[in-house]
């Protein structure tokens, strides 16, 4: 029950540090050992983003290649993604306030409040970019409606099996229904 879960999110980690190897601005609160496993992005041209050659390293880098890793042992796969979950998690319990983009999970199905991801004054013609995830409604509307179903059913079949004990009637409950609750537990869990 929970590997394939487990196996999704550790698979979605690993691709993310593999498609994402270079070092960059938002890299500074992780630890050094994290810092030198990525590379120095290369060298590109500002208007077509033709790579233009290896990076040179600055004075104050801190990722492979540069001074600072010398000596360095770079994280495995595995210590980098346990490094990174520990950082996110240290970083999202240190948050004490609300911001102007921050929603509560009763805020979700309705898409009243997108979360902010993105943003830059540097896309294309002169344009301002912006990333955000909204809701689906349509997803939203169809998943609650199949969970208030379920549940209905569920309770339905529950009233109905206490009814049959007392009519001497009981039989074991299908396997629709018994694969109904585990599906309600995992949902009440998430």
């Amino acid at each position: 029950l929970l590997l394939l879960p487990a196996t999704i999110y550790l698979g979605s980690m690993a691709l993310h540090l593999k498609l994402l190897p270079f070092a960059g601005r938002g890299d500074n609160f992780h630890p050094k050992p994290f810092r030198c496993r990525l590379g120095l992005a290369p060298r590109r041209d500002p208007d077509t983003g033709a790579v233009l050659g290896p990076a040179t390293p600055q004075a104050d880098c801190i990722a492979a290649g540069c001074a600072a890793c010398r000596g360095q042992f770079p994280l495995s796969l595995p210590a980098a993604i346990s490094s990174l979950n520990a950082r996110m998690l240290s970083a999202n319990a240190g948050i004490k306030k609300q911001h102007t983009f921050s929603s509560g999970w009763a805020h979700w199905p309705f898409g009243s409040q997108p979360v902010f991801y993105w943003s830059s004054t540097k896309c294309y013609a002169d344009h301002y970019c912006r990333i955000y995830m909204a809701a689906n409604p349509i997803v939203w509307g169809v998943g609650l409606t199949g969970l208030a179903a379920l549940l209905l059913l569920l309770l339905g079949r529950l009233c109905s099996c206490g009814a049959r004990r007392r009519l001497g009637t009981a039989r074991g409950a299908p396997a629709a229904v018994r694969h109904g609750w585990l599906l309600l537990c995992g949902h009440a869990l998430g």
